[in-house]
């Protein structure tokens, strides 16, 4: 990597390369107390969301066994299972962890808990990241253009660059899904090579 350029490692990066975007100050920390650092701590999550709620993207794509609660539902089904910390959006439930295995098509959320009748409950969901190191370049900048785009209304009164901020988001998302799809193609394309050279 060229020794002049910085990863963008936190969510301070994220923050100020949406705020070089719309023009404004950057800030040092999440808490400093500025309207800026404000305005980032209040729609940072929902651009994160905004991102990775609308695909698949493999790199947040986790599996997990589900722990049985030790309570019972009153009623209506008779397990329930705590649901992770990090979710944000179940994929598939299934009985096991074999990949063929139909998902569980009767099941409830209610809370945070998945209820249910199955003995064993597997998940395959998208995780919210803790930070932006788990996340994959091409997701990291659609999440900077949406944010950018979040701020454009409490901190920019120019509609032009509204409209470059918005075009630049959708953009971006394009992007970072045609990016995810190649990679995983490409991906799957070493598996089956490999498979075939055992």
């Amino acid at each position: 990597m060229d020794a002049g350029l910085s990863p963008i490692s936190t969510w301070v990066d994220v923050c100020n390369n949406a705020l070089a975007k719309t023009h404004n100050n950057l800030i040092a920390a999440l808490d400093e107390g500025s309207e800026n650092q404000k305005y980032c701590s209040l729609f940072l999550p929902q651009a994160v969301i905004d991102v990775l709620d609308v695909f698949n993207f493999q790199s947040t794509v986790t599996d997990i066994e589900l722990a049985r609660d030790a309570e019972r539902p009153v009623f209506g089904y008779e397990y329930m299972y705590p649901l992770p910390s990090d979710l944000l959006r179940i994929i598939k439930i299934f009985f096991d962890n074999d990949i063929n295995t139909p998902a569980i098509e009767d099941y409830a959320v209610e809370g945070n808990y998945v209820k249910t009748n199955a003995e064993k409950v597997y998940l395959k969901y998208i995780a919210m990241p803790e930070n932006p190191t788990q996340l994959l370049p091409y997701q990291i900048r659609a999440i900077i253009s949406s944010l950018a785009l979040k701020l454009c209304t409490p901190l920019v009164s120019d509609n032009e660059l509204y409209q470059k901020c918005l075009i630049d988001y959708q953009k971006d998302v394009e992007q970072a899904k045609i990016n995810d799809a190649h990679n995983t193609a490409h991906r799957k394309a070493r598996v089956l090579w490999y498979d075939e050279e055992r």
